[in-house]
């Protein structure tokens, strides 16, 4: 059986798009994995954080509140730990 070069061509190209796929689905999931891990990484730094934060607020002052705003994603989360000391005047809002 002889090939043509037209059987030849398209055999590389069929080859190339394959190897093309197989690499690039490799760096995708790769990058996915480093991704989830810096992710994973993080989650337990800040989880230590707020237990590091929550020792020290109730060893320090029981009355005491530590209020932790995070901004992201055009989205605002606040988190309050502790309870209202009444003692303390409360905060002025600010002035427009």
């Amino acid at each position: 059986m002889r090939f043509s070069i037209r059987d030849l061509m398209l055999m590389t190209v069929i080859v190339a798009l394959v190897l093309g796929w197989g690499l690039d689905r490799r760096i995708v999931v790769s990058r996915a994995r480093e991704a989830s891990n810096r992710a994973a990484n993080e989650l337990a730094s800040h989880k230590a954080l707020a237990k590091a934060l929550t020792q020290q607020l109730r060893s320090k002052n029981p009355a005491a509140t530590i209020e932790i705003n995070v901004h992201g994603n055009g989205s605002t989360t606040t988190t309050i730990h502790g309870v209202p000391n009444s003692a303390a005047p409360a905060p002025k809002p600010p002035q427009p």
